[in-house]
């Protein structure tokens, strides 16, 4: 906010509302089909990709930063983390 000489008058979080259930508008939820989903198997557009797209890349950071003291390294692309691949990375084959 700004005073009429247009100083800035919300300088740190100290003044700012925080937003409660009264500050929030109502949600409307609505859900709409598509036939072609149909073709699908599954009958499913999407997972909803930003919530999900940075877990994979958190995991696969702790599972190098778990095999780094052991001198081991997953170091090609993964796209789904198997037990052989961490095997492979130890030195060890299953």
């Amino acid at each position: 906010m700004y005073d009429a000489q247009g100083r800035l008058l919300t300088t740190t979080m100290m003044d700012y509302l925080v937003p409660m259930a009264a500050e929030v508008p109502d949600i409307w939820v609505g859900h709409t089909g598509d036939a072609h989903l149909l073709l699908r198997s599954g009958g499913f557009k999407g997972a909803g990709e930003a919530g999900v797209s940075g877990a994979p890349g958190a995991m696969l950071n702790a599972v190098g930063d778990a095999l780094a003291p052991l001198g081991a390294r997953v170091s090609h692309r993964v796209h789904q983390l198997r037990s052989r691949v961490v095997l492979r990375a130890l030195g060890t084959h299953s």
